[in-house]
């Protein structure tokens, strides 16, 4: 499966190794505005090119993941699919429901595929649980919290990060598809919002989300003020509390360490295990669709 991959910034380097280490996969052709990324293509063998549509046309490739800025992802994206390419977007996909809906109708009309990665879903320590969470009972409340260093002494989003358009719309998309993996996103009722926003480019830095459903209570927190790097999120039950140690891989029972699942970079780890399990016919459109709809209509 010949693959290429537009966009080699920060994200992106954490897709390269599971991709090309797979053997399913040739990383092929790999295409960035920034004639350093030439660099990186030569590293993996790859075609490098400056211009995406350029190398849609040169290039035969079966799939394409575009790991650019979120504003950028409709347009790029259209192209693919027009080209009959599968493809692949960086959470999130865009930034209005009506564009999604617009690439779901061209994959159905160009026989391709289209599909999101929420790497949060393909967590080691999500992952483990997924299949066990049951056997603690029913689930009373939720508090899952991401804070990401991504502000200035000022509390001005730092340049590099302007292009993931806010905490909610970068992070609050991980939270609510953790949340898809336990139960049914579509009960959500959202109680209360809260933000905090650098006026400086208008955007936010910082996010709680508190919702209910079937009496769980949920709260979502994204927090860019501080010089912190941590995700974690606590999982009340009536005899049990879990701690998920995003950052680190493992989960605590009661404080007691349960698993530990630390086995290399997480964020690469979620990749492999994504990219592990791809297949064109993943069909994984009505939990894009919920978690888009969430994640826009919330806002």
């Amino acid at each position: 499966m010949n693959v290429g991959i537009i966009g080699i910034g920060r994200i992106a380097g954490k897709y390269l190794n599971p991709v090309y280490k797979n053997p399913k996969y040739n990383l092929f052709a790999l295409c960035d505005l920034k004639d350093s990324a030439e660099e990186t293509s030569r590293k993996y063998n790859a075609l490098f090119y400056t211009n995406y549509k350029e190398m849609l046309k040169q290039e035969e490739m079966d799939l394409v993941i575009i790991t650019t800025p979120p504003n950028t992802h409709f347009e790029i994206a259209k192209d693919c699919l027009l080209r009959k390419k599968n493809v692949i977007l960086e959470k999130p996909a865009v930034l209005n429901m009506e564009e999604l809906n617009a690439l779901f109708e061209l994959a159905q009309k160009n026989n391709v595929s289209f599909d999101v990665i929420f790497h949060w879903m393909h967590g080691n320590e999500v992952l483990y649980l997924k299949d066990k969470i049951g056997t603690f009972g029913d689930i009373k409340r939720i508090e899952s919290t991401v804070l990401d260093p991504y502000t200035d002494e000022n509390l001005h989003i730092k340049d590099e990060y302007i292009g993931l358009e806010g905490s909610w719309f970068d992070s609050g998309i991980n939270c609510l598809s953790l949340l898809s993996c336990f139960m049914d996103i579509r009960k959500l009722h959202l109680v209360e919002k809260t933000y905090i926003y650098d006026e400086k480019v208008h955007q936010d830095i910082y996010s709680k989300h508190q919702y209910v459903m079937d009496n769980i209570d949920i709260s979502i927190t994204v927090d860019w003020r501080y010089r912190a790097n941590h995700k974690y999120t606590n999982i009340y039950f009536a005899k049990d509390v879990l701690y998920i140690d995003h950052s680190r891989q493992m989960i605590l029972s009661n404080n007691e360490l349960l698993v530990d699942l630390n086995n290399g970079d997480r964020l690469e780890n979620h990749y492999k295990n994504y990219f592990e399990r791809y297949t064109y016919n993943l069909n994984n459109n009505d939990t894009i669709l919920t978690l888009h709809d969430i994640l826009l209509g919330d806002k």
